[in-house]
């Protein structure tokens, strides 16, 4: 009868180490499906964050060709109306075009505001488009300026140029008389 027991516990023990060894298996096994899942993470990841990079990139370019294209419809109109008229036909209003497109695009881009989530303008990306916006509307209305100021500076000595002919000549006619 303990021979019979004997058997009985030795086959439970041998069982029970067969599942205990058959569990180690199945543990390893899953603890390298863990460190697979891990590693494949952090690629994912690391994907997710280059593809966040690039978006930002494309975007920032994106915007840099609507400015570049905006850029290049304004040059074509100055010069098409440049061609148009004369030097002393030219009125400060010359190119008015400039200043508010680059105003409608960027009141464009606000107002597509709503589009993110809370509403405002907090994607870096953004600001900077935005900034690089007011920029080149700064920086095209000063060159206007500057080309006004030109403009006036060569009608300014012209008109004295005329004034000192007009003088010479008024001297002249009188040392004839």
């Amino acid at each position: 009868m303990i021979w019979i027991l004997l058997r009985e516990f030795r086959s439970c023990v041998l069982s029970s180490l067969q599942g205990q060894r058959a569990l180690r298996e199945s543990q390893a096994a899953l603890l390298e499906k863990v460190e697979e899942l891990s590693e494949q993470l952090k690629q994912e990841r690391q994907k997710a964050l280059t593809l966040e990079g690039e978006l930002s990139t494309t975007s920032l370019s994106l915007q840099t060709l609507d400015k570049l294209s905006i850029t290049l419809f304004q040059i074509k109109v100055c010069t098409s109306f440049s061609r148009q008229t004369t030097m002393k036909q030219t009125s400060p209003e010359m190119c008015p075009f400039q200043p508010q497109a680059f105003r409608m695009q960027q009141e464009s881009r606000e107002g597509l505001g709503f589009l993110l989530p809370d509403g405002g303008l907090d994607d870096p990306s953004r600001e900077l488009a935005s900034l690089q916006a007011s920029h080149a509307e700064t920086v095209l209305e000063l060159q206007k300026t500057r080309n006004l100021l030109l403009l006036e500076h060569k009608i300014t000595k012209d008109l004295q140029v005329q004034c000192s002919q007009g003088d010479e000549r008024t001297l002249h006619r009188l040392s004839e008389r």
